[in-house]
């Protein structure tokens, strides 16, 4: 599929492994007499007669057009020069719709028919110089031509039908997407100039008009609905593969997250953090512990003398301040030369300790508390202990 890039496909109509299939002759009606020749030769040197055939009426229409002035529409030459000669290349006999199809009181100006039954695929013929998506500029229709064979085929028993402008040509199916346009798009101008002979073989063999139904009531059973069940059995085998990968996906990041040394709350292990033991209902918190009468608050253990506050572990010496802890790390807060303490802290003329000794202004008193006396010794910031 990704060779064909004059093949477009919209809204899933078909999918691309039907594409290949059909290049491939692996659906059925690929066999020479399926498209009404006889076996004097192959089907690809068949094809191959059409595409230069094709290639010859695009050169005269193109020479036809430039003779047209720039705001002719270019329907009647579109048709005549083009459009008619190219698809009786490909099997069909266009009938002209005379006047427009009224249905439930809306009108349908569809151009032309595949075929001299009433009731056969409806084919629309427009101008090369109108877009398919859209209205041309003065119009009476109230469609562009691409809306109005999808909704003729929506509001009646047809099921397949062709709109094309001369440049692309669009196959189209009824469908009850409101929004979403489906259709698989041929660009003949692309095919034609670029001489892409693998995109014209998949046009001939899905366009040709033994694809289509004879009437509406052969639209079950027409090639091109066969086609159309075969995409959507893929796209469920598709889906199934996608569902198997998506499984497996998933299962393999969960075994990595179990597996990481940091996550062994979801292992269930005993090591898991505090967080997710309180989350996971295996450990209550420290608040619902204290107001169920559990546990005693820090400040209550303090105050009944079963837990010493922190002031008084500094004062005693059974633990440093964090001021401290932080001045004896390993680097010396000031040297002789930092420029924050030009001169030793370890003398008595250091601004922050004038003596070691029990006058520091830091430090004036003793402190007797069980006979313990304590001094600031600035040269190394830190706190002697001595005991009587």
């Amino acid at each position: 599929m990704s060779q064909l890039s004059a093949v477009r496909i919209e809204g899933g109509l078909l999918g691309p492994d039907t594409l290949e299939k059909l290049l491939a002759g692996e659906l059925p009606g690929q066999k020479l007499q399926d498209f009404g020749l006889d076996g004097r030769r192959s089907l690809t040197d068949e094809i191959a007669s059409v595409f230069a055939d094709a290639r010859t009426q695009w050169e005269v229409f193109q020479r036809r057009l430039e003779r047209l002035p720039k705001d002719d529409p270019a329907t009647s030459v579109t048709r005549d020069a083009w459009l008619i000669p190219f698809l009786s290349l490909l099997g069909y006999e266009l009938r002209y719709n005379a006047r427009a199809h009224d249905i439930d009181g809306a009108t349908f100006a569809i151009s032309h028919r595949a075929g001299e039954a009433e009731d056969a695929p409806p084919v629309h013929l427009v101008g090369v110089r109108q877009e398919l998506g859209r209205l041309a500029p003065g119009s009476r229709s109230r469609l562009a031509p691409h809306s109005l064979v999808q909704e003729y085929l929506n509001r009646t028993d047809h099921v397949w039908g062709l709109v094309t402008n001369g440049l692309v040509v669009r196959l189209l199916r009824n469908s009850t997407f409101v929004r979403r346009q489906a259709y698989v798009e041929f660009d003949l101008r692309q095919i034609l100039e670029e001489q892409r002979f693998g995109d014209f073989a998949v046009l001939y063999r899905l366009l040709h008009r033994t694809r289509l139904p004879r009437t509406a009531e052969d639209a079950p059973d027409c090639l091109l609905e066969q086609y159309y069940r075969d995409a959507i059995e893929q796209g469920g085998r598709v889906r199934e593969g996608l569902r198997a990968g998506v499984e497996a996906c998933i299962k393999h990041l969960a075994n990595g997250f179990l597996a990481h040394p940091a996550n062994a709350g979801l292992r269930g292990e005993e090591e898991a953090s505090g967080e997710w033991r309180v989350a996971s209902g295996r450990e209550a918190s420290s608040e619902w512990r204290v107001a169920s009468g559990r546990e005693a608050s820090s400040e209550w253990r303090v105050a009944s003398g079963s837990e010493a506050s922190s002031e008084w572990r500094v004062a005693s010496g059974s633990e440093a301040s964090s001021e401290w802890r932080v001045a004896s790390s390993n680097q010396p807060l000031a040297t002789h030369h930092s420029p924050l303490a030009p001169e030793p802290l370890a003398t008595h003329h250091s601004p922050l300790a004038p003596s070691a000794t029990h006058h520091s202004p830091l430090a004036p008193t003793t402190f007797t508390g069980n006979s313990y006396v304590w001094s600031i010794a600035c040269s190394s910031c830190w706190f002697p202990k001595t005991g009587g």
